[in-house]
């Protein structure tokens, strides 16, 4: 719909912006208007009722989508990509607004349509269920390994992806540094697309890359990464796997793919142990090289090609069963 926001990562691929009456133009005429869930579901409908015969594959990659291919009648050439239980995502608020959105958002687990997830904590979480696994896909050109492990006679570098929602834990990696600095009077906390009211300390630094070439060059800077997230423990988590391809030392809740062998694990929630995990990785040079080492052969699946394969052999099905109901 042109309503929406351009894409918040570059993209080669071609966009058709919805107007109204489901007609859709190269260009939206630049007009940004707030969003109304049920007008965007019902342009989305009325185009694919006038494309949907041109495509070979719907790809569907949000729960509110869903509904709109169903009632175009195109449920038979839909993957549907899960990339986290998006239900819960309306929980924050008890809205009658949200309610609807997050009724919507579980119909669309029970719809008959060829599922793929993104983690396999998905393939049987609450009312999600699938045996079809596609974890995310990570450019090795961009995320690459960091060339040493000198943390002596310079200060401390630790960094974050900052974020305002409660759930992805920031909070708590503020609270440990300013326990740390009180240890380490040398180190900084880089925050990633943080918003300047984290700034509240001048060891604290608010970077903005632009494109992954920067984003890898960010993750290289640091010397420790620190993800405190406690929302769907066990999904894939980019800035985690990010970070690991660079060869950076992790401190993270259980996120995929971390484990004892590549990561000093954190509880939730406790910014405590965030701080104690920290003093135990500066402390083991020797266990914080072997925990990088094991990190960055547990990214290599992560590769595109790895990715692309298993797509198109999904893809493949889909183009099989196509005249069938699928599950």
């Amino acid at each position: 719909p042109r309503e929406s926001k351009d894409p918040y990562f570059p993209t080669k691929a071609s966009i058709n912006w919805i107007f109204e009456n489901g007609n859709t133009k190269s260009t939206r005429e630049y007009l940004l208007l707030p969003q109304n869930a049920l007008k965007i579901n019902q342009k989305i409908t009325a185009a694919l009722k006038k494309l949907g015969n041109s495509f070979d594959v719907i790809l569907a990659n949000h729960s509110l989508t869903i509904l709109p291919i169903k009632r175009a009648g195109f449920l038979y050439k839909t993957l549907y990509y899960v990339q986290a239980y998006e239900p819960e995502l309306y929980d924050f608020s008890n809205s009658l607004k949200n309610k609807i959105l997050k009724y919507f958002s579980e119909q669309s687990y029970k719809t008959k349509v060829l599922t793929v997830v993104n983690a396999d904590i998905y393939k049987n979480y609450k009312l999600l269920r699938s045996s079809r696994v596609l974890y995310p896909g990570i450019d090795f050109n961009f995320f690459y390994s960091k060339k040493n492990d000198d943390l002596k006679n310079k200060k401390i570098i630790i960094g974050t992806i900052g974020r305002k929602e409660i759930n992805k834990g920031t909070n708590y990696i503020l609270e440990a540094f300013y326990k740390l600095i009180k240890i380490y009077p040398n180190i900084e906390l880089h925050i990633a697309f943080g918003s300047k009211d984290f700034q509240a300390h001048p060891n604290i630094i608010c970077i903005y890359p632009n494109g992954d070439k920067e984003l890898g060059d960010y993750y290289r800077s640091l010397d420790y990464y620190i993800s405190a997230g406690y929302y769907q423990q066990g999904a894939f988590h980019y800035p985690v796997v990010e970070a690991m391809a660079c060869g950076i030392p992790i401190i993270s809740t259980n996120y995929y793919p971390v484990n004892t062998l590549n990561c000093w694990l954190t509880e939730i929630k406790n910014s405590d142990d965030i701080v104690s995990k920290f003093e135990l990785a500066v402390n083991n040079p020797e266990e914080r090289k072997s925990k990088v080492l094991n990190g960055l052969t547990d990214v290599k699946q992560f590769e595109w090609k790895n990715a692309a394969k298993k797509l198109e052999a999904y893809l493949l099905e889909l183009f099989k069963n196509n005249n069938s109901i699928l599950h």
